[in-house]
C-alpha cells in the first residue's frame, strides 16, 4: 500500500484501514474455505488416529478485526501503521483452533499438524509461561501452509501459497470441568489426570 498522509502531513490510519478492509473483503471467503479445509483435514486425521479432542473451530478473520489490525502504530514509529501491507503482512486471516481435554494430547496433535501440513513458525506460548512465571492456558501457535502434493489437487490447488494460523490450546478451567468425574474416582495423586 502506498504511504496515505492527511492534510497535515501525519499518517491517515483510517485511509489504510479502509483501503485494507476493501482489499481483505474480495478474498475473506477464499480464507473462509481456506480454515474449513484445514479444519476438515486435521478433524480426519485426528479421527483417525482415535485422539481425543474437545472442539476443532475455523475461522477467517473479520473485516472488523481486520481492519483494527491492520491500523496498529508500529512499536518503532507510532505515527506508521505496523502493517504497511496488511493483506500480505497479517498471517491470521485464516484460523482454526483444536482444544484439546488434556496437556499430553497436545503432542499428538503436533505430529498430526507435521505429517498433514507444512509448518513455517511454532511457538509454544506454554514454555514461554512458564519461564516468565505467569498464569495462562497452555497453547501452542503455528503457522502453516498446506504442503506441496496437497496442493496438487484440484480441490486444495486454489489454497496453495495461502498461510494459516494454527492453535493448540488446552485451558486448566475446561480440563478440570472435563477431568473432574474421572480424576474423583482416583485417590493416589500418582493417578493425576493433569500431570
Amino acid at each position: 500500500m502506498s504511504e496515505q498522509r492527511d492534510g497535515t502531513g501525519n499518517f491517515d490510519f483510517e485511509s489504510h484501514r479502509q483501503k485494507a478492509v476493501d482489499a481483505y473483503a474480495k478474498v475473506r471467503n477464499k480464507y473462509q474455505d481456506f480454515a474449513f479445509a484445514i479444519r476438515n483435514i486435521l478433524r480426519e486425521a485426528i479421527e483417525r488416529k482415535d485422539l481425543k479432542v474437545h472442539s476443532i473451530e475455523a475461522r477467517a478473520k473479520s473485516l472488523d478485526s481486520f481492519g483494527d489490525k491492520s491500523m496498529s502504530p508500529s512499536e518503532e514509529d507510532p505515527g506508521s501503521p505496523k502493517y504497511r501491507e496488511p493483506l500480505r503482512e497479517i498471517t491470521d486471516l485464516a484460523a482454526v483452533r483444536v482444544i484439546t481435554f488434556f496437556p499430553r494430547t497436545i503432542a499428538d496433535v503436533n505430529t498430526t499438524i507435521r505429517e498433514q501440513l507444512q509448518v513455517l513458525e511454532q511457538v509454544d506460548h506454554t514454555k514461554l509461561l512458564e519461564l516468565a512465571e505467569k498464569f495462562g492456558y497452555k497453547s501452542v501457535h503455528y503457522l502453516v501452509k498446506l504442503n506441496e502434493d496437497r496442493t496438487r489437487l484440484p480441490e486444495y490447488q486454489r489454497f496453495a501459497g495461502l498461510v494459516a494460523c494454527r492453535r493448540v490450546t488446552i485451558t486448566r478451567a475446561l480440563a478440570s470441568k472435563l477431568s473432574w468425574p474421572v480424576a474423583a474416582k482416583s485417590c493416589s495423586p500418582s493417578n493425576s489426570i493433569l500431570t
